[in-house]
């Protein structure tokens, strides 16, 4: 199957959006690795809103009021230097906003961290005899290295074989 392109994609904004999950890829699990209050830069509207940043390889996200006080309850701070570390799952959620339809990212709780790398790795054993030697050693990698942003990924690749 070929990878297929969302059409925002061609617009290289800067931050995390709906767009910027994988076709099959439902939810990424992250860790915030720094949360400022900072002027948003190559939108429409350059204003000062709240940004997080990640440990793993994804751009940075800005998060709205929702989203803000969805981490606030996740962290159990209101002050953002206390996001630092904390896991978060981002999902696309279809919204009316402007008058239209919008797919917007959206936070939740990580449903159970250690329960989902456990799934993981017995679904792993149980389909790896069915990977080409790349997809395994990917595979390992994401599972040794906790690679969460990746999870939902491999757990559809490892459905489909």
């Amino acid at each position: 199957m070929s990878e297929k392109t969302h059409w925002k994609k061609s617009f290289n904004s800067p931050y995390l959006g709906s767009w910027d999950l994988e076709e099959n890829q439902v939810e990424i699990t992250l860790t915030i690795k720094a949360a400022n209050s900072e002027m948003t830069k190559d939108l429409k509207e350059n204003t000062i809103k709240n940004v997080i940043y990640f440990e793993e390889n994804y751009k940075p996200m800005i998060v709205n009021s929702g989203n803000s006080k969805v981490i606030k309850h996740l962290s159990g701070s209101n002050y953002l230097e206390d996001w630092i570390g904390t896991h978060i799952t981002i999902y696309a959620k279809e919204i009316k906003a402007f008058g239209e339809n919008h797919e917007a990212l959206r936070i939740r709780s990580v449903t159970n961290f250690e329960d989902t790398l456990n799934d993981l790795k017995a679904l792993f054993d149980l389909k790896k005899v069915t990977l080409k030697e790349n997809e395994l050693k990917r595979a390992n990698s994401i599972i040794d290295n906790k690679e969460t942003a990746s999870y939902s990924k491999l757990t559809s690749i490892l459905n489909s074989k």
